[in-house]
């Protein structure tokens, strides 16, 4: 089976890093729709990235940071496993049928 990257791929979370992102915002004592509502992002896709389904954009990633007030150690790690938005499959997507 070839394991090499395709421009389709999703960029997701490590496992471990989502898990952090639930049991933070599990500290919070606040729902998915409430989270999602401070960080400004849909409540499906707040549950998506706390399940480690998908990855969060460089400015999602700080929203985060700030509304669950995340310690440097998992600040820096949701920070270092961010993409910017041209990484998304879909730019290069587009690009490929340029």
């Amino acid at each position: 089976m070839d394991h090499t990257f395709s421009y389709r791929q999703r960029h997701v979370l490590p496992e471990k890093l989502a898990h952090a992102l639930m049991t933070a915002h599990k500290g919070t004592g606040a729902s998915y729709r409430q989270v999602a509502l401070l960080i400004d992002i849909d409540f499906g896709y707040w549950r998506r990235l706390t399940m480690g389904e998908r990855c969060p954009s460089r400015d999602v990633a700080e929203r985060i940071i700030a509304v669950l007030e995340l310690d440097n150690d998992l600040a820096t790690e949701l920070r270092d496993a961010s993409v910017d938005s041209g990484d998304g499959w879909r730019t290069k997507e587009l690009e490929a049928r340029s």
